[in-house]
């Protein structure tokens, strides 16, 4: 699918870059909703389309954060900018094996 739509803050980086996308955008979305659950707020809460466009893909920024290592890797896991790269994309039972959800 290639069509954009959706909130900015939520899309995934390929849909931005409008590569097309498959089931992997769903892992990023999950990702960000564990985030936003968690901290309170989306990483990309209150910026331009510009800037989101800009900052997708890098690292989140977790040192004021209070999230326990677990959780950070889980989420850094599923926030990749390349779609192949995401937790569960091969298999959502890789997903569920985390040590997040033990």
């Amino acid at each position: 699918m290639k069509e954009l739509c959706g909130s900015y803050e939520y899309l995934a980086p390929e849909v931005i870059r409008r590569e097309g996308y498959n089931k992997s955008l769903d892992l990023y979305c999950l990702g960000l909703l564990f985030y936003e659950l968690l901290v309170g707020n989306n990483p990309f809460e209150g910026l331009t389309p510009e800037t989101i466009s800009e900052m997708k893909g890098k690292p989140i920024n977790y040192e004021k954060k209070s999230l326990n290592n677990t959780v950070k890797d889980l989420i850094k896991k599923l926030l990749k900018d390349k779609p192949e790269e995401r937790l569960g994309y091969d298999s959502s039972l890789e997903l569920f094996r985390h040590e997040f959800f033990k």
